[in-house]
């Protein structure tokens, strides 16, 4: 008899599919099927195994127990069993499809390693989708051309200002548009604000935005747009004495700022500042490789590379355009990114009134170039190293920057030894030790009257994981008031989330700290967390940008989690100034610039201002200096007396619940009170 009804109920769930196309299947229809209730759920395009666990308040492992096909993904039009849960109410479900295409584009596979993952991120897509409409395809390779759905206008008739609005937007629809690529840390508000266009028009032109806005979408922008951001915005840094904290461009004082710090004071740089940049571009690599490759002909910039002896490269002003090279050697097009950067703070500064003369060497990564190059004579003579990026190189070059006092920058390297030894040299990202005492002092700092609770997923006993929460741990309990906070350190690999769920307080914020690195296990901790979450506050502590490490796991776990980490840089995309730089960065090179091209702008442009301003002798008056950047914040403290400089600035960063990615405070600001 059990066996006759097993049959009966594999024959009822099995011919669901068909029988609901036959009989006309209603959106989310409830059925009862051996006593249960269940609603018959059809995928739809831009659905996740998340988002549906959400929308009807079930747990991911709940559908996959009545779904075992989804285990490999969900498919576009498949039909989903999910068990009924009393406390939702079917119409207020949110309908997110999308309906049918209103026309493709082609797309040709450009190499094996291709994926249909990687498409899918490309155009603003699901891989179902690339799937759904190519049924012919099972494996992508190279040369093959796909179609790639576009949904350009909503198809729903409208009515009255609607249809209005939506008929003015489809005559724009006539003219030419041009496509923009979503970038970390981005928003439609930046992105309405850069190009000048209204949010209900971009949304208009793009209706897959109303339900999915991520990294690496392709978003139309109509070429009528205007960017009318100021062309130079960094052309000139204004810097203005303030008697209250804060309140000054360039300036941070509460009024002890010494005498000598300010800059009237000060007799800043004489006569022509000497820069020179040392970065492994591999120039005659990337000639040879691309040796075939024939361009156009334009006006580029020259790059001498001296060998011997110092010479000077010329920077030309109103440049076109460089065309990029088809090919790149190991990670130089980064390199090159970074160099692009530099020329435009050279070009701003130059602007305001700095005269000075740009050296740059191609270091190949190699220690014997370099030991030739600092051997010239002339090489005393130079006012500001920038590089070399990697510490074997650097190496080379130390000995100069201490022996001539030649401040040395080093835009890269987390670590380095040079650190200790040279008192001459900045190293601007932090240490790894530095963002984990900063993520302990976030924690203790904030959440000290919290339930915090550490997931074990593996063991980290001797790791560097471990070291992190012990400091977490000694951190929060020598707090003044600890207040009714508790410190709970949990095994997920005995308990799973059902255990978890005993440890977590409903009326009280549950903060959790998962210390594994491996991609596989914090994947299945956090969706398990994010399941959990939909009844009670959870806050996630990440040890870095989870985002940009993991790519596999679901981006709106972090939202729903509300996550928050520490980390070196942050770009606010709805500032004027960042506006302006990546369009003068457009401008200039034909693209937009890379975290690389980013880096080479702040590097240059920070310590282009501070010899400005103070010349050579400018580290007392750090602390009360704070120039504008666009993705950093320096704030460079003394490692030791005999040793060099580090920055400790340092965003807290915060999803949140509306899929908002904010900077939401600064860390390891100096303390003007006895700031010497």
């Amino acid at each position: 008899m059990k066996l006759f009804q097993f049959l009966l109920f594999g024959l009822l769930f099995f011919s669901i599919p068909e029988f609901s196309k036959g009989q006309n299947l209603k959106e989310n229809e409830l059925v009862v099927i051996q006593g249960e209730k269940f609603i018959l759920h059809q995928v739809r395009t831009g659905e996740t195994v998340y988002s549906i666990s959400r929308y009807f308040k079930t747990e991911s492992t709940v559908l996959l127990k009545y779904n075992p096909s989804i285990s490999a993904g969900l498919s576009i039009g498949e039909i989903l069993k999910i068990p009924y849960n009393e406390n939702i109410i079917l119409s207020e479900i949110p309908d997110l499809k999308k309906g049918d295409p209103t026309g493709f584009a082609s797309h040709t596979v450009e190499s094996n390693g291709e994926t249909a993952y990687s498409i899918s991120k490309r155009y603003g897509i699901t891989v179902e989708e690339i799937y759904a409409y190519n049924p012919t395809v099972q494996r992508l390779r190279r040369g093959m051309v796909i179609k790639i759905p576009r949904w350009d206008l909503a198809t729903k008739p409208e009515s009255g200002s609607d249809q209005q609005s939506r008929s003015d937007v489809s005559a724009q629809h006539q003219t030419e548009m041009l496509e923009h690529t979503v970038v970390s840390g981005e928003t439609l508000y930046s992105i309405s604000k850069k190009y000048q266009v209204s949010e209900e028009e971009l949304k208009a032109i793009n209706p897959e935005l109303k339900f999915a806005f991520r990294s690496g979408s392709v978003i139309r922008i109509p070429v009528h747009a205007t960017k009318e951001a100021p062309e130079n915005i960094h052309a000139e840094m204004i810097f203005e004495t303030n008697k209250t904290k804060g309140k000054g461009a360039g300036f941070e004082t509460n009024g002890n700022i010494p005498e000598n710090c300010f800059p009237e004071n000060r007799i800043g740089s004489s006569g022509k500042t000497v820069i020179a940049l040392f970065l492994p571009l591999f120039l005659e690599a990337n000639e040879q490789l691309n040796k075939d490759f024939m361009t156009e002909k334009m006006d580029v910039v020259d790059i001498e590379q001296p060998i011997g002896q110092l010479t000077t490269d010329t920077i030309i002003e109103n440049e076109k355009p460089v065309r990029l090279l088809k090919q790149f050697h190991g990670n130089s097009e980064n390199f090159l990114q970074f160099y692009e950067g530099v020329l435009l703070a050279v070009d701003s500064m130059q602007k305001a009134g700095m005269d000075m003369v740009l050296n740059v060497f191609d270091t190949k990564d190699n220690p014997e170039t370099v030991r030739k190059i600092k051997n010239s004579q002339s090489f005393s003579e130079t006012d500001l190293i920038i590089g070399p990026v990697y510490e074997n190189v650097q190496k080379e070059v130390t000995q100069i920057s201490i022996q001539y006092q030649i401040p040395m920058i080093s835009p890269f390297t987390p670590k380095s030894e040079i650190l200790d030894s040279n008192p001459w040299f900045f190293q601007i990202n932090p240490t790894r030790e530095y963002l984990a005492e900063a993520t302990a002092e976030l924690i203790a700092n904030k959440y000290s009257n919290s339930n915090f609770i550490v997931v074990r997923t593996s063991s980290y006993l001797g790791a560097q994981e471990n070291q992190l929460v012990e400091l977490i741990r000694r951190k929060l309990s020598r707090q003044a008031n600890p207040g009714d906070g508790k410190f709970t350190e949990y095994d997920f690999r005995k308990g799973r989330s059902h255990g978890l769920r005993e440890i977590l307080v409903p009326d009280k914020e549950n903060v959790v700290f998962i210390p594994s690195s491996d991609e596989g296990e914090l994947s299945v901790a956090i969706s398990n967390i994010n399941n959990l979450a939909v009844d009670i506050p959870i806050t996630l502590i990440g040890a870095g940008n989870y985002q940009q490490r993991y790519p596999s796991i679901e981006i709106a776990h972090f939202h729903n989690l509300q996550m928050k980490y520490i980390n070196p840089y942050w770009i606010d995309y709805k500032k004027p100034e960042t506006i302006g730089y990546i369009d003068k960065f457009i401008d200039n090179f034909g693209t937009e610039p890379n975290s690389f091209g980013v880096q080479g702008f702040d590097a240059a442009w920070y310590f282009l201002n501070v010899l400005h301003i103070y010349g050579k002798d400018f580290e007392s008056c750090l602390p009360f200096l704070n120039v504008n950047l666009v993705q950093g914040n320096y704030y460079f403290k003394r490692v030791s007396q005999s040793g060099g400089y580090m920055n400790h600035g340092a965003s807290v960063v915060s999803y949140t619940k509306n899929y908002e990615v904010e900077r939401q405070e600064i860390m390891g600001q100096p303390d003007f009170e006895g700031a010497k």
